[in-house]
């Protein structure tokens, strides 16, 4: 497998017989990433502070020991799926930013336009 071929879950790949606490950590990892990849899209902002207050334990007891030379792969794929989702979930947040910013210079536009026509009218 190239490093651009991400298995879904590849602590499920048939060459593995047993899934290790580390493999099975950073599986939760990536579920609670996806998680809150789509409370992003929703734009739920504490439920993804939520969701990573349960995510950074896991993340921390993933690399608690060290990962056996036969996992490797298989971390590595997973370490690199939960980074590419961590990147959609910034741009998610930038862009929600973005529109929380634009929002605010309108209220305030808004608010002088109000306050200039107040003052115009006395």
């Amino acid at each position: 497998m190239d490093s651009r071929t991400i298995p879904a879950d590849p602590g499920t790949s048939p060459a593995m017989d047993h899934v290790t606490p580390s493999l099975a950590q950073l599986s939760a990892v990536l579920e609670l990433t996806q998680k809150m990849r789509e409370a992003a899209g929703r734009e739920d902002w504490p439920g993804i502070a939520e969701l990573d207050e349960s995510r950074q334990p896991r993340l921390q007891a993933a690399f608690a020991h060290p990962i056996p030379a036969a996992e490797a792969d298989a971390a590595a794929a997973l370490v690199r799926r939960i980074q590419a989702v961590n990147q959609e979930i910034i741009g998610l947040g930038q862009s929600g930013r973005a529109r929380v910013s634009e929002a605010l210079g309108q209220l305030s536009a808004g608010r002088r336009a109000r306050s200039a026509y107040t003052r115009s009218a006395r």
